[in-house]
């Protein structure tokens, strides 16, 4: 009975905060779907976790990991379901009336930069606007890093969100309404700056203010460095972290042989485990390291990949020569269904490509390719459109019209085409190389190199099942409404026991050897 009495309770202040809702005018709606159609038209996919994460009927601080630029605002404007907030640099607020009247209606609220200015200003009227904005059901996010970078890890955080989030706490009566730092994090798969590529943002579990709220009135700066720390922590938990781009380069490769290639995209928990067994460097799993380099060195040696081997087991040639014919047919029909578009996508598909190539920091090729786009596209459609007119002949200006109209359309249709060929022509490749595996290395080399893939897995996996359960068993004891769950025997860590199948685990601190055989996984520079 009082727990909904409580949920009438929030319902009736919702009632008073117009921010929970949707976008709630013209200028942000209109907005929001550029940035949805270009997200779409850039990336492949944009998956989104954790959603019920947001708190339904108060505000919050979004606090999200900043790899991508402009591109990251993005992210969150297309998965957030309410208008989301953000700190903008106040000299954009004292510019034309236009462009002020443009910040306010996209909700953003002005921040001095003292670095900038070159002398030392308050943002009290920037937390004021803030307090304000949570006070009414908004979501404001914010990028604690401070800046954008190309690290494959979390830079240090700063103390804005925390602070903001904190005096927000102080300035409010009911500790019910506290606004909680939600942490969320953006990553981009494989790579973020190369087109029709995915994009993941999870929004994790937030972090109340309260406990910190009494250090806070006591010591304002001690309480604001502990709720940095704990939301450090808290964005770690949805974001990948490696100490270098050749770490997790690696670590993709061990993570793709145990979950496959397809379920990666939206695995965080494997990675994230193996990358901190290959930074405990022990001598049992850089044992485990060597063997999955030498399975690579095999898979080189017969020309396939490791994806092709995902099927499990060894078709006959019959098998194999049908699913090459198939698949053949299909590349062909994807590749004829794709050409028109190309050839009228061609020009400004290769001046962005140019572009992206010229740019000289990765976390600005994303965002000056799709801002380029929105220039170049249309300019080279209407280049195409005029040659092509005075080529065929078309003289009327209904004709004319008419023909810009299917240019448009196809190059609006180019990426769901150029998907499906590049699905197509993966499949088609798979099976060619499945195909003269068999025929030059013969069904016996074949099947070795498949029970070596499924060794190499068991024992990985002897090494990651562990370390899930206990993260799952900690994750269910820490809820107070459920019942403890206990250990399962083999996931107990109280010393040194031999782990499934045989492989032992000594704490021995043996510098990893990495002997994984790159198969041509892009590293950035």
């Amino acid at each position: 009975m009082a727990a909904a009495s409580a949920v009438r309770s929030q319902q009736e202040k919702a009632k008073d905060r117009p921010l929970l809702r949707g976008p709630h005018n013209t200028t942000y709606a209109t907005v929001l779907a550029g940035v949805t159609f270009s997200m779409e038209t850039f990336y492949r996919t944009t998956r989104t976790q954790g959603l019920n994460n947001l708190p339904k009927y108060r505000g919050c601080i979004v606090a999200a990991n900043h790899w991508n630029m402009a591109i990251d605002i993005g992210a969150l404007m297309q998965t957030c379901p309410r208008k989301v907030h953000f700190w903008t640099k106040a000299e954009l607020f004292h510019g034309p009336t236009l462009i002020r009247k443009f910040m306010n209606a996209m909700g953003c609220l002005p921040v001095k930069r003292n670095s900038r200015s070159g002398k030392k200003e308050s943002n009290d009227d920037l937390f004021q606007h803030t307090i304000n904005t949570l006070s009414k059901g908004g979501v404001i996010a914010i990028f604690p890093e401070g800046t954008s970078h190309h690290s494959p890890h979390l830079t240090e955080l700063k103390d804005g969100a925390s602070w903001a989030a904190l005096q927000n706490a102080a300035a409010t009566a009911d500790p019910e309404d506290y606004a909680p730092l939600v942490p969320v994090g953006i990553t981009y798969e494989p790579l973020k700056y190369t087109w029709r590529h995915r994009v993941n943002v999870r929004y994790g579990t937030p972090v109340e203010v309260g406990p910190f709220l009494a250090e806070f009135e006591v010591d304002q700066r001690s309480a604001v460095k502990k709720l940095t720390q704990a939301l450090e922590a808290a964005l770690r938990e949805v974001t990948i972290n490696a100490p270098d781009w050749e770490t997790l380069n690696a670590a993709r490769q061990l993570q793709s042989v145990v979950l496959g290639h397809t379920a990666c995209a939206d695995d965080l928990e494997t990675i994230s485990i193996i990358l901190e067994l290959i930074e405990d460097k022990t001598t049992a799993f850089t044992s485990v390291v060597q063997q999955v380099g030498d399975y690579h060195v095999s898979l080189q040696g017969m020309g396939l990949k490791d994806k092709d081997l995902e099927i499990g087991n060894v078709p006959t040639i019959t098998s194999l020569a049908s699913h090459f014919v198939v698949h053949m047919f299909f590349a062909i029909v994807s590749l004829l269904y794709v050409i028109p578009s190309f050839l009228i996508s061609a020009p400004a598909f290769f001046t962005l490509a140019l572009l992206r190539h010229k740019e000289v920091f990765p976390e600005s090729k994303a965002q000056k390719q799709i801002f380029s786009g929105y220039v170049i596209i249309p300019l080279c459609l209407t280049i195409v459109h005029f040659v092509l007119s005075r080529v065929i002949g078309f003289t009327t200006p209904l004709a004319k019209l008419w023909f810009f109209l299917i240019l448009v359309l196809l190059s609006m249709v180019f990426p769901r085409a150029e998907d499906y060929r590049r699905q197509t022509f993966d499949m088609f490749g798979t099976s060619t190389r499945l195909l003269f595996a068999r025929i030059m290395c013969g069904r016996g080399a074949l099947h070795d190199v498949l029970r070596q893939r499924d060794h190499v897995r068991e024992h990985l996996q002897s090494h990651i099942d562990p370390i899930k359960w206990q993260r799952r068993t900690r994750a269910m004891d820490g809820k107070k409404h459920q019942h403890a769950v206990p250990l399962a025997p083999h996931a107990v860590a109280a010393a040194p026991a031999p782990l499934p199948n045989g492989i032992p685990d000594p704490h021995g601190g043996d510098k990893l050897k990495k002997r994984i055989v790159t198969t041509g996984s892009e590293q950035p520079k």
